[in-house]
């Protein structure tokens, strides 16, 4: 619904990666201006259906560590940061997915 043509699903243990070349959370929406507003409010997703709103505040509320990363740059949202060499996604994921929402619960 957002535009990605093909999106990557997979897990490693605990770990969940959401990966795709396609960058959703810069998808255009009237609903938020920053990024960061998906994991700090709920955001409107009418193209959904009625009452529909993103799933990435899930990620904030739930997760016990989470983070974005988009063409080498990091963002944590949750939790604290391994060392960048260590991110667990790097095994996970395809390397064309320059776009990786990874996310631990518990």
């Amino acid at each position: 619904m957002l535009g990605a043509r093909h999106v990557e699903l997979t897990n490693d243990g605990d770990w969940w990666f959401v990966a795709s070349e396609f960058d959703w959370l810069r998808a255009p929406s009237a609903h938020y201006s920053e990024r960061s507003e998906l994991f700090e409010q709920m955001v409107p997703f009418p193209e959904q259906g009625p009452g529909s709103h993103r799933s990435e505040i899930y990620v904030s509320a739930f997760a016990s560590r989470a983070y974005v990363m988009q063409d080498d740059a990091v963002w944590w949202i949750v939790g604290q940061p391994p060392p960048l060499a260590d991110l667990p996604h790097r095994d996970a994921v395809p390397p064309w997915c320059v776009n990786v929402l990874a996310f631990r619960f518990g």
